[in-house]
C-alpha cells in the first residue's frame, strides 16, 4: 500500500471481536474510514455523521468501515454510544504503517485520514480530513461523481 494506489490484504478484528478480513471487499465500494481515538469529541463527531448518512452509503452500495488502533472492546462501546450502524475495525500498527496513516508522534493513534476504494481494489480517492463534521457529506459528493450521478 506504500503508493495507496490499491489495497493489500489486511486483516483485523471487528468490534464484536469476530476476525475480519479485507477479502470481504471484493466487488463493492467501501470507505474505509481512519480515526484517531474511539469516543473523543473530534471522532464522536465523524461517527455520527457517517451513521447519518448511512442510508445514503446504502443507496449508493458503498459499505463504510471504521479503522483505529483502539480495542475491539472501545470500538463497540462507541459504535453502541453512537448507534452507528458499521463495522469498527481494530488493527494494528503494522497495517496503520501499510496505510501510511501512523501518527509519528506517539505511534498510539492513527491519523484522521479515509480511503475512498473501488471494487476491483482499487484507491478511488484518498483523504486527509480537516473537517470531521462534513467528511461523509464530502465522500458521498465524490461517490456520486465517481458513479456518474
Amino acid at each position: 500500500m506504500e503508493d495507496l494506489s490499491r489495497i493489500s490484504e489486511f486483516a483485523a478484528t471487528r468490534h464484536d471481536g469476530e476476525r475480519w478480513s479485507s477479502k470481504e471487499l471484493e466487488g463493492t465500494w467501501a470507505l474505509l474510514w481512519w480515526y484517531p481515538k474511539a469516543s473523543t469529541p473530534g471522532c464522536a463527531a465523524e461517527g455520527r455523521a457517517f451513521a447519518d448518512h448511512a442510508p445514503e452509503f446504502d443507496e449508493q452500495g458503498c459499505t463504510v468501515f471504521g479503522l483505529s488502533l483502539d480495542t475491539p472492546q472501545d470500538n463497540r462501546s462507541f459504535r453502541d454510544e453512537h448507534d452507528m450502524p458499521f463495522a469498527l475495525l481494530s488493527v494494528d500498527n503494522l497495517v496503520a504503517t501499510a496505510f501510511g496513516v501512523l501518527r509519528a508522534v506517539d505511534s498510539e493513534h492513527a491519523e484522521r485520514r479515509s480511503f475512498l476504494v473501488r471494487p476491483d481494489g482499487s484507491v478511488a480517492k484518498a483523504y486527509n480530513v480537516a473537517n470531521p463534521e462534513d467528511h461523509a457529506q464530502d465522500v458521498l459528493d465524490d461517490l456520486d461523481d465517481l458513479l456518474g450521478g
